[in-house]
């Protein structure tokens, strides 16, 4: 019995190992940047979910949201996401689309735990992957009226305090400046 547990033991130490020295370590500021420039100023990703399409996006300025209850940074978000969609619900050009990965009873906890108002989609975690381009979670999209993404977030910080001021500075000034333009 010792000798299968060192045997798993080794494999396990042995992987680590190789994984630790094959891997290129990636750089966050230049993974970004490259995801910034094949996402940035170009059509968002053609879709069709429920009632969902791009065609929703003409004439609007839209936020999209990926996110999951077990992801520590979606959760921390909420708080300033719910407070950017009160700041402008009443806005005819401005809309909010939220993804969720989780399960309809998942959701709907949620949506009640972080009073949530805006309307929140359930997707597959596969079509999540394929509409924020491959890149986590959670991930933020602001769409002009045009239909194409001018701004894109990856991540973010765990303390409620600290997502919210990015989300009520950085996403609220993007939206608003949009929105003057629309």
């Amino acid at each position: 019995m010792n000798s299968l547990k060192n045997i798993i033991l080794l494999f396990f130490l042995t992987s680590y190992i190789q994984i630790s020295f094959s891997q290129e370590k990636v750089n966050y500021k230049d993974f970004i940047k490259k995801k910034e420039n094949l996402i940035l100023n170009k059509d968002f990703v053609t879709f069709k979910i429920d009632t969902l399409s791009n065609s929703d996006f003409l004439n609007k300025v839209t936020i999209i949201n990926f996110w999951f209850e077990s992801c520590a940074p979606c959760i921390a978000e909420m708080e300033g996401l719910n407070k950017l969609y009160e700041k402008n619900k009443n806005n005819k050009n401005f809309q909010f689309i939220s993804f969720c990965t989780d399960n309809l009873e998942t959701i709907n906890k949620n949506l009640k735990k972080y009073t949530i108002e805006y309307s929140v989609t359930a997707i597959e975690k596969l079509k999540a992957y394929e509409l924020n381009y491959n890149s986590g979670f959670p991930s933020t999209f602001i769409i002009n009226s045009e239909g194409k993404v001018i701004y894109f977030s990856l991540g973010g910080p765990v303390e409620v305090k600290k997502a919210t001021e990015k989300v009520m500075s950085i996403y609220d000034q993007k939206i608003n400046e949009e929105l003057i333009k629309s």
